[in-house]
């Protein structure tokens, strides 16, 4: 199978200053196979964090989060609209001063239970109280579990159908209550800052989402995908077997892996992409008069999962369809789109 390439390409450049091992050869493990495996071009963000959800100090979580830790929700350029993704559905109550999320009732942790609106709830707050993505306060009062698949986010009066409470849903990563807060708890215990907890151990992290961790180190991280992930049959099972992220030390090196087929998918700034594109007619464009598009958000990572896809035609986001080039045949980017209220 050969494999597509996707360059996310960034409005402005990145000069990123992280030490990066040598040639490819050197993290193309025998263990992975080239044509089951997906390779992302980045930066430390990518690389090197551990797999805290709460993010670490000095940086955040690494990129791939949403691989292993989905969010409720993820953000459709194209109608600049939130897609339901680990939830269902949302909806406003009459009154405007109550934004209600449905959960999917089918999801599952990696143990088989149920991920609940206990563990949203959780999360928010928490990642509120650790600073990593802090709720609206003058506009959200509470937030509240109406029932196990149902989320409350409780406005204070006279903030009636505000846009503030849209903060963050589309980032905020859901992860298990039940070990999470023995963890919080451990951490208090002996006066250590979660924060400090890079949760490394891949036998025990407990993912919701397509990929799992099974390699890190500062320069690489490799995922291998959940086979049996509740969302196959929602969502689709995503093509590659392994998605692998590098970390690159200028945006050059990057450009030049990807353009060797080294690398799948270029997510940093690309010089010339105007040119590049125009002078390589193996390359398939969203816009090929406007290679650029109006970028300001990558297409990395964090925005993937939803958009890969073995069998159906590219029909993806516009931050996708403006900024990617592809080589024909391998992988392709699907935009599942899914009914919601509000």
């Amino acid at each position: 199978m050969k494999l597509k390439k996707y360059a996310a390409l960034l409005g402005l450049s990145m000069l990123l200053t992280s030490l990066m091992a040598g040639g490819l050869a050197t993290v193309q493990a025998q263990s992975y196979p080239r044509d089951q495996t997906m390779i992302l071009g980045g930066d430390t963000s990518y690389c090197g964090m551990g797999f805290n959800p709460y993010g670490l100090p000095g940086g955040t979580c690494n990129r791939g989060r949403a691989l292993t830790y989905m969010s409720l929700f993820w953000y459709n350029w194209t109608s600049g609209s939130l897609q339901p993704w680990l939830a269902q559905s949302y909806e406003w109550s009459t009154d405007g001063l109550t934004f209600i999320i449905h959960l999917r009732s089918e999801a599952r942790w990696r143990d088989g239970t149920s991920v609940t609106a206990e563990d949203v709830v959780f999360d928010f707050n928490t990642e509120d109280q650790n600073g990593s993505y802090p709720i609206e306060h003058s506009i959200v009062d509470t937030i509240t579990p109406a029932d196990n698949y149902t989320v409350h986010f409780n406005l204070l009066p006279g903030t009636a159908f505000s846009n503030h409470v849209f903060a963050n849903l589309q980032d905020v990563p859901i992860f298990e209550k039940t070990r999470w807060q023995q963890l919080m708890a451990n951490s208090s215990s002996s006066n250590t800052d979660i924060l400090s907890y890079t949760n490394e151990n891949f036998d025990q992290i407990d993912g919701n989402g397509p990929y799992l961790p099974v390699y890190s180190d500062p320069n690489k991280i490799v995922y291998q995908r959940v086979d049996d992930w509740w969302g196959n049959s929602t969502f689709g099972q995503p093509a590659p077997k392994y998605v692998m992220m590098i970390n690159h030390a200028t945006n050059d090196l990057e450009q030049r892996d990807f353009d060797a087929g080294a690398v799948d998918w270029d997510d940093s700034f690309f010089s010339g992409i105007y040119s590049y594109v125009i002078g390589h007619n193996d390359t398939v464009v969203w816009n090929r008069n406007d290679p650029n598009g109006k970028i300001f958000n990558t297409a990395g990572a964090i925005y993937m999962v939803p958009n890969i896809n073995s069998t159906t035609h590219p029909r993806e986001p516009d931050n996708l369809r403006r900024s990617t080039r592809t080589r024909r045949g391998g992988f392709s980017i699907i935009h599942n789109s899914h009914r919601t209220n509000g």
